[in-house]
């Protein structure tokens, strides 16, 4: 289905109020390339919905299992984020990225916190 821009940015305008960031996970080497620190900087800020999801709930819409505690929705496009690259800063906690899935009017992620 085709979506109007239009619609797509009428429901970006209702439904995605929560400020969140896209960071990449950076590592930090030493002189010899060991590794000896991790982290994560932000590269774009935007706004979404963040609903807590269930695995099984995501298995029923999306077809694949997947280990995720919420459902982040947003008008970023699906190129622009990594699964493997990418972490999702929102209200001062990092989530990491389990599933990817553009949809018609959105791109999907599905997230859990990262260390869980």
């Amino acid at each position: 289905m085709n979506i109007p821009k239009s619609f797509k940015k009428a429901i970006a305008n209702a439904f995605y109020d929560k400020a969140m960031q896209l960071c990449a996970k950076v590592s930090e080497t030493d002189e010899f390339g060991a590794v000896v620190g991790f982290g994560y900087e932000p590269i774009l800020s935007f706004k979404g919905s963040f609903q807590p999801t269930s695995s099984m709930s995501d298995t029923d819409e999306f077809g694949s299992y997947k280990d995720s505690t919420f459902r982040v929705a947003c008008d970023l496009g699906p190129s622009q984020v990594s699964q493997q690259d990418h972490v999702v800063l929102y209200n001062g906690q990092y989530y990491e990225i389990m599933g990817k899935y553009p949809t018609d009017a959105a791109l999907v992620l599905t997230v859990r916190e990262v260390g869980k």
